[in-house]
């Protein structure tokens, strides 16, 4: 019985000490995640994780201020092919005093088809138009600011690596998006340094024409660019001016899932109206 006993008061005592210990500690921070100290080594670090991951899904949101009913909402995807990035999207956009309407973009490297709202007459069998600076309806141009600013900010490292000494870091800090470890980077573009090392300071592409020597209407334009600890672009955020009416665009696109298999496909020639 003695040696039952002592048993016992083993156990007890030892259920007594598990319920004194100290709670389970937190897992530790994660460690600080390095950032760039220049433009050029984040445009360089970036552009070489896209050209590794090539694919990814989208959201994205905009609108062009001053002018009401002119934001927009979607979904989809982005492929960076070695001719240029292409990306399918599906749009809720707004149309001034009337109703949000319900649209398709496809933007491959040299077109962009929309697929208008169905109370949009079209001519028989055709279900998409092509977006052009010749397109005659205010709805299908009004497209063209925002093509412009998806096929230059997708690609955000080249975008960068494109302005060269045009643009700088104005600023950094770790910022989580959505659970996942993030740095942001403030970036500024010179517009006038743009234009004169041959670079349209709207897009970011080559300019198409040389700088004239005016003054740009806007001296600077900002860029911010959200990356994860293996430089993959989480978020960029663009407002430039926009050169068909007055008022700035604002470019708001979120990514996910790099690297994983997406479908871009353009519509059939028999399918699109060219206006």
């Amino acid at each position: 019985m003695r040696g039952v006993a002592s048993l016992l008061l083993s156990v007890a005592a030892a259920t007594l000490l598990a319920g004194c210990a100290s709670p389970a500690k937190p897992p530790p921070a994660p460690p600080p995640m390095p950032t760039f100290g220049s433009a050029a080594e984040l445009g360089s670090a970036v552009a070489a994780r896209q050209q590794t991951d090539r694919t990814a899904r989208v959201t994205l949101a905009g609108e062009l201020t001053g002018q009401p009913g002119s934001d927009f909402h979607g979904v989809g995807v982005v492929r960076l092919d070695d001719a240029g990035p292409s990306m399918q999207f599906a749009q809720q956009v707004g149309r001034g005093a009337a109703a949000a309407a319900e649209v398709n973009l496809v933007i491959v490297p040299d077109a962009a088809f929309l697929k208008p709202p169905a109370d949009m007459p079209l001519p028989p069998r055709k279900t998409w138009l092509q977006v052009g600076p010749s397109a005659r309806d205010p709805f299908v141009r009004g497209f063209a600011p925002m093509i412009d600013s998806l096929r230059a900010t997708v690609q955000p490292g080249q975008l960068i690596t494109r302005y060269g000494d045009a643009v700088s870091i104005t600023g950094s800090a770790e910022e989580p998006l959505a659970g996942i470890q993030a740095v942001r980077y403030d970036l500024r573009v010179d517009l006038v340094k743009a234009a004169a090392l041959g670079v349209d300071p709207v897009t970011g592409q080559p300019a198409r024409r040389p700088a004239t020597g005016r003054p740009a209407a806007q001296a600077s334009q900002e860029f911010t660019l959200w990356v994860d600890h293996e430089n993959r672009p989480l978020r960029t955020v663009v407002n430039r001016p926009n050169p068909a009416a007055p008022g700035t665009f604002t470019l708001d696109v979120q990514y996910r899932d790099w690297g994983k298999p997406v479908k871009v496909g353009p519509p059939t020639p028999d399918q699109v109206v060219v206006q």
